[in-house]
């Protein structure tokens, strides 16, 4: 008798149970087979039944990863187990970057967003600051030869990063036509890993969904992320009055293996200068 209770738990077409708790796993929707039976010779218990029941309840679906979501998996966890981040927060007004954007779409340029003025920002900080264009590959720093700056955008099933190319001198109407291009690939599925590859530095807007600031986590072979919060308003003394200021969060993360905190802090310096 010890033997037998000691018998590890078995499934299958030949184990026993009473009609009565057989037609109480039908009534459950549960298939007998599969119970492990932990009775003397694999009888299925009360208990057994009743576990099954609660792991069924229990348990929701089951989906793979995607094959692009696998990629970001890997991609994210290398980053994080590898890249030496360090984050930088600065509260950047927006006042004159809302005016801005009013002027600019009221003059015709109607698709103009937020988006696209952090876009140009980063773009002209980097001009700024050549020595923090590059990527790390391995052991080794590459100079990037042209400005290219990289957009999140959320697809719905994942996240997508598509380079917006060579905008180191481009308008904001020639900004906002390439990143409304991407985005619409990314949306539609029409993007490819090529679109993917490349620039320094990622933006990620989540303020559009409530959120005041996070951080980021680079995607390498960047060393730069920069993730932007929603406008606040805060109040704040002008001239000896008080007044209401507009304001974004931005958090820039940082690759500590070639970007110290100085230059990083310059760098954001020269992003908030560029929208204000």
């Amino acid at each position: 008798m010890a033997a037998a209770a000691a018998a590890p738990a078995v499934t299958g077409a030949n184990t026993r149970i009473t009609p009565a708790l057989r037609r109480k796993a039908e009534r459950l929707g549960i298939d007998v087979r599969t119970i492990p039976a932990t009775g003397l010779y694999s009888r299925i218990l009360r208990d057994d039944i009743e576990r099954a029941a609660a792991q069924r309840a229990g348990s929701g679906a089951v989906r793979n990863l995607s094959g692009a979501q696998k990629v970001i998996a890997e991609r994210m966890v290398m980053a994080k187990q590898t890249i030496p981040h360090f984050h930088l927060h600065r509260d950047c007004p927006m006042d004159q970057a809302l005016a801005a954007l009013a002027r600019h779409r009221q003059a015709g340029l109607s698709t103009l967003t937020i988006n696209h003025l952090l876009l140009n920002a980063v773009a002209q900080a980097l001009g700024k600051h050549p020595a923090l264009n590059v990527n790390v590959r391995g052991g080794s720093v590459e100079t990037l030869n042209t400005i290219d700056v990289a957009l999140a955008v959320d697809t719905g099933e994942t996240l997508l990063t598509p380079v917006i190319r060579d905008i180191g001198e481009a308008t904001l109407a020639q900004i906002a036509e390439a990143a409304g291009s991407a985005v619409e690939r990314c949306k539609k599925g029409g993007i490819s890993s090529a679109d993917l590859q490349g620039g320094a530095v990622t933006v990620s807007n989540l303020g559009m969904l409530g959120v005041t600031s996070f951080t980021a986590i680079i995607n390498p072979p960047q060393v730069m992320i920069l993730a932007v919060g929603g406008l606040q308003e805060r109040l704040v003394m002008r001239d000896g009055s008080p007044a209401v200021e507009r304001f974004c969060a931005l958090t820039l993360g940082c690759d500590h293996r070639v970007i110290n905190g100085a230059a990083g802090a310059r760098f954001l310096a020269d992003v908030c200068a560029a929208l204000t």
